[in-house]
């Protein structure tokens, strides 16, 4: 299967409830996009919470976890340093230097992704017209 993460997901399918997800916050957007597409996958997970982003890829790259969602910065910095693989910008492109990877997809190039991602914004109904505009 590869690094690659319609790999991962083939994989996932196959080993339901055997993946463990590292998630910064139970609820943060990284949560709910990754838990989303997992389910939209068919593959339930076992959810460890941490923190932050950091913590996330620190448990990840120790092994103690499988995968997290985590912000492009501290993915990054933790592939450059051979923590953590890098499978999934959730994006139409891939930035440099992840579009010479060939393990590496954009959302756009993964067929079981919809294509909700691109924006998204959330408010309370009761909030007054002019704080959302």
């Amino acid at each position: 299967m590869g690094k690659s993460f319609t790999g991962f997901l083939k994989y996932g399918k196959e080993h339901p409830g055997e993946l463990k997800y590292v998630s910064k916050e139970i609820g943060s957007g990284h949560d709910i996009a990754i838990s989303w597409i997992m389910a939209k996958n068919g593959i339930t997970v076992k959810k460890i919470p941490q923190g932050t982003h950091q913590e996330c890829a620190s448990t990840v790259g120790a092994g103690a976890a499988d995968f997290s969602m985590i912000a492009g910065d501290v993915a990054f910095t933790n592939w450059q340093a051979g923590r953590v693989d890098v499978g999934l910008i959730l994006a139409d492109t891939l930035p440099p230097p992840f579009d010479k990877d060939p393990n590496v997809s954009s959302a756009k190039q993964v067929d079981s992704i919809p294509r909700w991602y691109a924006t998204g914004t959330g408010v309370n109904s009761a909030t007054p017209d002019s704080h959302v505009e």
